[in-house]
Order: C-alpha cells, then sequence, then structure tokens
C-alpha cells in the first residue's frame, strides 16, 4: 500500500504526506469477493475500513430477512460508529463486488481522528446522519412486520364472519321461499314480479320509480317509493305489477325487498371472502414459501390489493399477457413485492390520470415481466441513482426510497433475474426477467 493509493479517499483528502504514510503503513489491505462477509452483526468490532475499490452493502437481519441499510462505494468508509460508540457491530456488511478495502486496528483509528481533526469532524458529520437513519428505518421495519402480521390475523378473523354470513344468508333464503308458499302472498302473484330487463339509465329508472309508486299508492302499500326504487333497479315494470291482486300486493312488495337485501347481504360477504382469500394468497399463507409461480395471477392479485388507488381518478390499466406463459421459480411473496412497488410507483407517476400496461413474454429462458405507464418519466440525471437505498423522488413523508432497491435486491440476488428500467417522458418502462429453470436463493 502506498500513500497515492489513498489520495482518493474522500475522507483523506487534505491530509497531509506523512499521515498518509501512517495510514498506509499501519493498514491492512483486504481483497473481497462478491458475497464475501466484511463483518457479521452483533460482532466485535476490529477494524476501521477504508473502500479502496468495489462496493459494500450494509444489512440487517429483521424477521429472517436481510434488509438493507446503506450501500458504500469506493472512496468511502464503513465501521466508524461501532468504534465511536465501543459496541458491537448493529448490522452485517459484505462485498456487492470484487472490493478492496483498508483496515486500520480500532487505537489506530482513534490516532487518526485525534491528530487529524478535519478527519474527525467529517467522520461525525456522516455517521450522526447515518445512524438516525439506520434506527429510523429499523423502526419503520418492525411496524410493517407487526402491522403484517395483524393484517394477516386479521384476514383469518374476517373470514369466519365472512363463512357465517353466507351460510345464514342462504338460510333465509330457504326461509323466504318457504314463506312464499303461505296463502297470504299467493305464490302465482310473485311470479308476476319475476324481474326483467333493468332500466337503461338514471332517468329512465327514474321514471320507472314513478310509475310503480303510483300502481303501489293506489293499492294502499305503505312507503310506496321505498318500495318501488329496488323494483326499478331489478327490473320490474308497471304492467307486472297491475296484474297483482291488490290484497296480495302489499306482502308481495315486502317479500320482494326482503329478497333484494338478501341479495345485497350474500354479495357483501361474498365479496368479504374473495378478498379475504386474495389477501392470503398475495401473501402465500399456509403455503410453501419457495413453489412454481403464475406470473399472471400474481399481478392480477397485486392489482387487487391496489384497488384502492386505482379507483381514484380515471387510469385505466391494459393488459398484454402472453399465453401459455410457464411459470417461474420463485417466492412467491417476495415476487409479489415486487410486483406492488412497481405498480405502486406507476399508479403515483400518472397522477390519477393515465394508463398502465402490463406486458408478458417468453424471452429465451427468462419470462419478462413489462410494467409501464405513461406518467412525465424519470429524469435522466436521477435514472442511475433509483435503486439506490432511501433515494427517493416523491414528497418527504409520500416515500422511504427503499421500494425499488428491494426490489432489485429480491429480483437480482435472491431470483438470479435482472431489473431495469427504460424512461422518457410519456413512458415509462419497468422490466423484470426471471429464469424459467434457476433455482432461485432462499432469503437469508
Amino acid at each position: 500500500m502506498t500513500p497515492d493509493e489513498l489520495r482518493h479517499v474522500e475522507l483523506l483528502q487534505g491530509v497531509g504526506e506523512a499521515r498518509l504514510a501512517w495510514i498506509a503503513a499501519r493498514g491492512r489491505e483486504l481483497r473481497l469477493s462478491l458475497g464475501e462477509p466484511l463483518f457479521a452483526e452483533g460482532d466485535e468490532p476490529k477494524a476501521f475500513y477504508l473502500l479502496l475499490e468495489g462496493r459494500i452493502e450494509s444489512y440487517r437481519e429483521v424477521d429472517g430477512n436481510d434488509l438493507p441499510t446503506i450501500t458504500h462505494r469506493a472512496g468511502g468508509f464503513i465501521g466508524a460508529l461501532p468504534l465511536l460508540g465501543r459496541e458491537r457491530y448493529f448490522g452485517s456488511a459484505r462485498a456487492a463486488e470484487p472490493t478492496r478495502v483498508l483496515a486500520l486496528a480500532p487505537e489506530d483509528f482513534r490516532e487518526l481522528l485525534r491528530g487529524e481533526p478535519a478527519v474527525e469532524q467529517r467522520v461525525l458529520g456522516v455517521m450522526m446522519p447515518v445512524a438516525r437513519r439506520i434506527e429510523g428505518f429499523t423502526r419503520q421495519r418492525e411496524k410493517l412486520a407487526a402491522l403484517g402480521g395483524l393484517s394477516a390475523g386479521l384476514a383469518h378473523e374476517l373470514n369466519n364472519p365472512a363463512a357465517a354470513a353466507r351460510r345464514a344468508a342462504a338460510e333465509l333464503r330457504e326461509a323466504l321461499r318457504a314463506l312464499a308458499a303461505s296463502p297470504a302472498l299467493e305464490p302465482a302473484a310473485l311470479g308476476l314480479l319475476s324481474p326483467g330487463p333493468p332500466p337503461a339509465d338514471a332517468l329512465a329508472r327514474a321514471d320507472r320509480e314513478e310509475e310503480l309508486a303510483a300502481v303501489l299508492e293506489r293499492a294502499g302499500v305503505s312507503d310506496a317509493w321505498d318500495r318501488a326504487a329496488p323494483m326499478a333497479e331489478a327490473g320490474v315494470t308497471a304492467e307486472a305489477l297491475e296484474r297483482v291482486p291488490a290484497g296480495a300486493l302489499d306482502a308481495a312488495a315486502r317479500w320482494f325487498a326482503a329478497s333484494q337485501l338478501l341479495d345485497d347481504v350474500e354479495h357483501a360477504a361474498a365479496r368479504i371472502s374473495d378478498l379475504v382469500g386474495s389477501v392470503k394468497e398475495y401473501s402465500y399463507s399456509d403455503q410453501a414459501p419457495q413453489q412454481d409461480v403464475d406470473v399472471h395471477r400474481g399481478l392480477e392479485l397485486t392489482l387487487t390489493m391496489l384497488a384502492h388507488k386505482l379507483k381514484h381518478g380515471d387510469v385505466v390499466v391494459e393488459r398484454h399477457f402472453a399465453p401459455d406463459l410457464p411459470r417461474v421459480p420463485a417466492y412467491g411473496s417476495e415476487l409479489n413485492q415486487v410486483w406492488t412497488n412497481l405498480l405502486d410507483n406507476a399508479i403515483d407517476a400518472v397522477d390519477g390520470h393515465g394508463t398502465i400496461r402490463l406486458r408478458t413474454a417468453r424471452d429465451g429462458d427468462r419470462v419478462l415481466v413489462e410494467i409501464s405507464d405513461d406518467g412525465p418519466g424519470i429524469p435522466a440525471e436521477l435514472r442511475d441513482r433509483i435503486f439506490e437505498p432511501f433515494f427517493t423522488t416523491k414528497d418527504v413523508g409520500a416515500g422511504t426510497g427503499l421500494g425499488l432497491d428491494v426490489s432489485y435486491r429480491v429480483v437480482t440476488q435472491q431470483h438470479k433475474g435482472d431489473l431495469r428500467v427504460l424512461s422518457a417522458p410519456g413512458n415509462t418502462r419497468f422490466q423484470v426477467l426471471l429464469p424459467v429453470f434457476a433455482d432461485p436463493r432462499p432469503p437469508s
């Protein structure tokens, strides 16, 4: 190691020749291959590291998953905070590519800070914001993990009353059928109320309600207008109503209203059950974490999860799905998180007015999934940074800057695929390429 090799290290800018020579002499050069660890969470700090070449990724383990915290590049440094606080490493670090570092022993690091006040100020100026950011990120992830567990439990609890409501609705329908057989309702009269085509528009529906209400009022039916509204919606006509004997009209109207309410209960309970099923399928609850995944199904489930955001404005979702697209070996819940991040960004990009396109295709031994939008695009000067952790173009509080970084890691590291972006005003495309045959890596 020579002093000249240390001149490009930003931390050491302005340091004199004698100090650079001292650092070069005291330091120990390390070479790391891709994925090789530099240190592990909970270890005693053994050195302060200056990055000469390559890239180091810091991460923390939360709920069994490696969650990125920061990326360190050539010219930077890592390992100062535990040495300053005399604590164990609160995260792990590994080489993201072939990397070369210079390790300074703890006592040499402290001597460097004592002898070079400018270096000490730079270290403190960098490390304190990083410490706050890591702490905030960890708290946020813990809250999200707790929320995820709560959501899973809530989905399970919702499923029971929804199923009970459906069973009760079925029993009520049987009871209504028995009631329809009573002499007071005259089954023949109820047959005349069989609904037909509903009115074509709101004006036609209003006219139909007025006609039905007039027939009911003449027969002395109470709440005639309230009874007329569901009949008009269901397609009952005034002519059919006039054929019902007047003595049976009130009972028939009540029976009809009850049957319509029962339909509403059945539909609502079915909707709850469908949503609960979608949540469980989306999260791969009660399923093996790794399996052959239907990409199209994952995209549709993600759209269901984001339906509340798609309802606002006039966002159009176009699907251009390849027929007979092969399944891919994947960790389904992690892959669905990728679709969620990409679709959520696309929805934000069109800002309530625009088109989002989903396209799939076979690309050799890989599957291509493209999510595009016609929003304003990503400025060229920011395009190279969008996969960096904590980098975001959204307003403060609207984004954490972690969605694309996590997506990139899931696709490239866990599934050995590729994630890239092509962007121009009116056409931003995120492309995910997933191997059809390669085995994905388990979450570490």
